[in-house]
């Protein structure tokens, strides 16, 4: 039944993109005139009754509909967002997409396929570059503010033949040490599970790469990376078997316990108003635990299947990507910020 289901799923997707050669679209390039314009919609974006949160003062969204199997989300500053799809129709790609919209090839933002293979994680640089890591492809790619093709960055050839990136972040001013400094491109490489795991700083100028913390002082491989307001930096480790823990990691490259073992892949996302770091639990949830650590509480469940969590900069919103409903799904607070609900 789980085959048949994806079987009418895809083919109800492709009638829906039409003829394969509208994959062959130039990339919907931003003007030079204004990098991310602000966002003029009409559209109104349809609850998604089926989450259930545990606060009824916050509401599901379906901020995106019909995009299949997305993995890392970046907010932009106009409302709009960034997203990076790993597999399905049309393929490996990023894509611009505005709130109450439904998939359409022409928001493709950057080359469809090569050089992408399996692009995981995706962030927005001060300056408006855009960084994506992608694991099977060994690279972190940048492309311009305006879109286009992704250029390597970081490549084993800089670093080494385990290199396989899946999470980034960028240094923030309080976050500076001997292999680090405030602006580096923070990269969690996994190194396919060998004892070359690592953290590492990357010059997005030079591309010069410098090692946090590597090896044996990581118990999984790290994956995800985020940073709190105060400079901390949490790691989200995990194992193949989907088995996992939240550890901090300095500038001067010391490992601390925060939070685990986690029983499924992992999802990591800390706010910034609350400065609550948030993570995907076992069963399609989301829970949130303070940043001085304690019990974590459930934020939202029945979610089904689903990879990354962002939140944009002001800390008011979550977006998460549900593949099992192939949506990118927005969660507010109905009458107040985030700040008025820390825990």
């Amino acid at each position: 039944m789980k085959t048949l289901n994806t079987v009418i799923i895809i083919i109800i997707f492709v009638s829906f993109l039409g003829c394969t050669e509208e994959f062959l679209v130039e990339p919907n390039l931003i003007t030079e005139d204004q990098a991310y314009p602000d966002v003029i919609s009409n559209n109104t974006a349809p609850t998604a009754d089926y989450i259930d949160l545990a606060d009824d003062g916050f509401q599901a969204l379906v901020f995106y509909d019909s995009i299949m199997g997305v993995d890392g989300i970046a907010s932009l500053s106009n409302g709009s967002l960034l997203v990076v799809q790993e597999w399905g129709n049309p393929g490996k790609c990023v894509f611009h997409i505005e709130k109450g919209h439904s998939f359409n090839i022409n928001d493709a933002f950057s080359t469809i396929g090569n050089p992408f293979i399996s692009p995981d994680d995706i962030i927005v640089n001060t300056d408006g570059t855009v960084y994506v890591a992608d694991g099977q492809a060994q690279t972190v790619f940048k492309i311009s503010k305006y879109g286009g093709a992704p250029v390597p960055l970081v490549t084993p050839l800089n670093t080494r033949a385990s290199f396989n990136p899946y999470g980034l972040a960028i240094a923030p001013a309080n976050y500076d040490g001997p292999n680090v400094d405030p602006g580096d491109i923070i990269i969690a490489d996994n190194a396919y599970g060998t004892i070359e795991k690592a953290v590492w700083a990357v010059n997005p100028i030079t591309g010069v790469t410098k090692i946090i913390a590597e090896g044996n002082v990581f118990t999984d491989g790290p994956i995800l990376v985020d940073f709190a307001l105060d400079g901390t930096l949490f790691v989200n480790q995990n194992t193949d078997s989907g088995s996992g823990r939240i550890v901090t990691l300095s500038a001067n490259g010391t490992v601390s316990p925060f939070y685990g073992p986690i029983y499924t892949n992992p999802a990591l996302a800390v706010n910034p108003i609350t400065n609550e770091v948030f993570f995907k639990g076992a069963n399609g949830a989301i829970y949130r635990i303070p940043l001085t650590g304690g019990t974590p509480q459930l934020f939202a469940s029945n979610i089904g299947e689903f990879q990354d969590i962002a939140f944009n900069a002001q800390g008011t919103a979550l977006y998460l990507c549900d593949r099992t409903k192939n949506q990118i799904i927005e969660i507010t607070a109905i009458s107040a910020i985030w700040e008025n609900d820390i825990r």
